[in-house]
């Protein structure tokens, strides 16, 4: 084999190695990075966003996190109200509740006299 022919045939694999490659990482982005969805209901924003009447407590915030300790759930995060459900915001039945919240799992009730703050 000559000189010209080596280096020929050493160019087509490189060429084939890196088309192979790219092929596997198109192939593997497909797979592993999930489309944008859209969402039908509200153009722009995130399925997660929604609004829904929901019949839980609401926050004006983001909770981080909540733990249940027997019949009290206890909810952290970032927020600074909390309204019944079914009330609009500044509604009747809104309180403070700076950062943590504290309700009844069974009734849906707040802890009565649970006024704490982070």
């Amino acid at each position: 084999m000559t000189r010209t022919a080596r280096g020929a045939d050493r160019l087509r694999r490189v060429i084939a190695a890196i088309a192979t490659a790219a092929t596997a990482l198109a192939t593997i982005a497909l797979i592993a990075l999930p489309a944008e969805s859209a969402s039908a209901e509200t153009p722009g924003q995130p399925d997660t966003v929604t609004a829904d009447v929901l019949p839980t407590w609401q926050i004006n915030g983001v909770v981080w996190s909540q733990v249940v300790a027997g019949n009290t759930v206890y909810v952290t995060g970032s927020f600074t109200k909390a309204r019944p459900p079914g009330v609009a915001v500044g509604g009747p039945g809104e309180i403070d509740a700076n950062n943590v919240f504290a309700f009844d799992i069974t009734t849906g009730n707040p802890v009565p006299n649970f006024s704490h703050s982070f």
